[in-house]
């Protein structure tokens, strides 16, 4: 059973192409049972770890904070306007503001709080076995260079 969240699974591709297209070109080159087709499957397995690497980085890391900071200017927007308009009030327990530069602070103070709170929850949403999908690129490339030394020195 394959346990993931999110795009995960999709952590199994870049490197299951490296290898296939690694295993075509070694057959292509040397024969279907030739050592030189797994030494040559297994460097694309490497290859293709890679992209695990960058496919996760940018489901876990690069996605969300630009979704977040998208996030961030409508908040702050949506304070701007309650300033603006002489509506702001943080809630129970915040003091009143006094004058709007007052109103203006206590707005950029919270609209600090919130996203910081925030920014510290996003990443690594997308994982595979519980493991973020950027991390599988050292276990595929770990995996294919035990693959490599095994075919190079023990076939």
């Amino acid at each position: 059973m394959i346990i993931f969240s999110g795009w995960g699974i999709l952590a199994i591709v870049p490197p299951g192409i490296g290898y296939g297209l690694g295993m075509l070109l070694g057959v292509a080159i040397g024969g279907e049972s030739s050592t030189k087709a797994f030494v040559i499957a297994s460097i694309g397995l490497m290859i293709g770890s890679v992209g695990d690497w960058y496919l996760g980085n940018w489901f876990n890391k690069i996605r969300p904070a630009a979704q977040m900071d998208q996030a961030v200017a409508a908040r702050r927007q949506q304070l701007q306007q309650l300033v603006s308009s002489g509506q702001y009030y943080r809630g129970p327990g915040y003091p009143m503001p006094t004058s709007m530069q007052d109103a203006q602070n206590q707005a950029d103070a919270q609209l600090a709080a919130e996203a910081a709170g925030a920014h510290a929850r996003i990443g690594n949403r997308h994982t595979l076995f519980f493991i973020p999908m950027q991390y599988w690129a050292y276990i595929g490339a770990g995996l294919g260079a035990v693959l490599l030394i095994v075919y190079l020195f023990f076939q």
